[in-house]
């Protein structure tokens, strides 16, 4: 069977309900209508932003893009480092990274987050951290955390786990990779 929601959608490079083949045999009239409503629909559920409250901040500050490569030095690689779990808010969302800066990272986390425009938005928290004697020890963790979770994961390093399954994950990885 196929719907004309779903072809509205795909013009309007919209996701569409999986299994609902997008019909394109519509009357102008009946695309209107359609497109009308669910627009409507995406107002209803969009966040009203106060431009007066809004905070100007600078330029994004990654590298700029360029053809020499570049190399990470080993000092870097003997530093001590970070495997933490961040959640977002109190959801059963949470992220699984590696720094030898978790503070700082959570900050930029949060950046992310337009929580001037929109307070009431949730915000990325620290759940646990462990220190390591480097930074390649913490990475070895984290890989290893998101291969046990691998049925969990969402997008990148995010999981949708309970709590309680994410805390067995973690006691297992700590004793499983002792810092010597």
């Amino acid at each position: 069977m196929v719907y004309p929601e779903a072809f509205i959608l795909s013009d309007m490079k919209k996701p569409w309900i999986k299994g609902y083949k997008p019909a394109k045999n519509i009357g102008r009239n009946v695309e209107i209508e359609i497109s009308n409503i669910l627009t409507e629909i995406r107002e209803e559920n969009t966040i009203d932003y106060l431009p007066s409250t809004r905070r100007q901040s600078g330029p994004s500050k990654g590298p700029s893009p360029r053809k020499a490569s570049y190399v990470v030095e080993k000092k870097h690689l003997d530093l001590e480092g970070y495997t933490y779990i961040t959640r977002f808010g109190k959801t059963d969302i949470f992220k699984i990274e590696y720094s030898n800066n978790p503070t700082k990272r959570l900050g930029e986390l949060n950046k992310h987050i337009p929580s001037q425009e929109a307070p009431q938005l949730e915000k990325w928290e620290m759940e646990r951290t462990h220190k390591w004697s480097s930074i390649s020890k913490a990475y070895k963790v984290e890989q290893e955390l998101l291969k046990q979770l691998a049925a969990h994961r969402t997008e990148g390093e995010r999981v949708q786990v309970s709590p309680k399954v994410l805390k067995n994950a973690w006691d297992i990885c700590c004793r499983k990779w002792p810092d010597t």
